[in-house]
């Protein structure tokens, strides 16, 4: 997993018979568990999945193509981002007192 986020750092973007020599000289010198390079495109394909904001089509009735980001996916890169998180108070908590305006409905 490392070596495949190595390989897709991006200062670090190499071509593909590049890849294949440093996987062999993995092997060569003896490293147990070296990926496969399809392996490593494979997981490198799921972290890009797993890293973007689905972008959505919707026709309206007039016709017209609206483009839209989901917001789910805003949400969740939001979320995982630790300089965002925080900052972020989720209301209402659970408290057995009030302790800000915004948790009187309890």
């Amino acid at each position: 997993m490392k070596l495949a986020l190595f390989f897709s750092q991006q200062p670090f973007r190499f071509p593909n018979p590049i890849k294949k020599a440093i996987l062999k000289l993995l092997v060569d010198i003896g490293v147990n568990d070296v990926p496969t390079l399809h392996m490593i495109k494979k997981i490198q394909k799921h972290a890009v999945n797993l890293c973007q904001i689905t972008t959505r089509s919707l026709k309206t009735s007039t016709g017209k193509v609206v483009h839209y980001n989901s917001i789910a996916d805003t949400i969740r890169l939001e979320l995982a981002r630790p300089q965002i998180w925080e900052h972020l108070n989720f209301y209402p908590t659970l408290s057995e007192c009030v302790s800000e305006l915004s948790e009187c409905n309890k």
